[in-house]
């Protein structure tokens, strides 16, 4: 199997409330959560030290950040006190090593979530004002070309890697 290295080239930020794509202009960096599953630490007679054993389906809390190159009326309206839809698309250089060829291929991450923190940066002459946006993550779907390979959704017990859904056993049980 070929080892692929990507880079990003060049990306773009959308609120997507009500299905309108609506371009985020300030966007510098959105920097995605860290996916760790909740856990539980077992130790005992027949265990050989502890086990951290993650819980099956059972994520820690999701929290996106995104830095901002200035504050807009767009920018500022993720803060609303409601649910939140972005979309965020870019552009990868692929280099496949074992062939020594890249292309480009478009990925994307599409979050539903509710806003947490907006930070209004500095003012500063000759500076970029570099506020900030953080919004709980309760849904996120990881797509690379047009292939989904990460979803999750908090809320309707979903955790699809792959497409294999590991929660669907629990929700079959239920």
């Amino acid at each position: 199997m070929p080892k692929y290295q990507s880079r990003s080239i060049k990306g773009a930020l959308y609120n997507k409330k009500n299905g309108i794509n609506k371009l985020i202009h300030d966007t510098v960096t959105v920097t995605y959560p860290d996916l760790e599953m909740l856990s539980e630490t077992f130790k005992g007679v027949g265990i050989n030290g502890e086990i951290d054993l993650p819980t099956y389906g059972q994520l820690g809390a999701l929290a996106v950040e995104i830095s901002l190159n200035g504050l807009s009326s767009d920018s500022i309206a993720l803060f609303g006190q409601e649910k939140q839809e972005l979309e965020h698309r870019w552009a990868s250089q692929v280099l496949d090593s074992t062939k020594g060829t890249s292309e480009v291929v478009g990925k994307k991450v599409i979050m539903h979530g509710l806003p947490k923190k907006i930070g209004l940066g500095s003012i500063e002459p000759n500076k970029a004002e570099e506020p900030t946006y953080s919004m709980e993550v309760l849904y996120l779907k990881y797509v690379i070309g047009n292939v989904s390979v990460l979803e999750i959704d908090k809320l309707n017990d979903v955790v699809k890697v792959n497409g294999v859904d590991y929660s669907a056993a629990i929700r079959n049980v239920l």
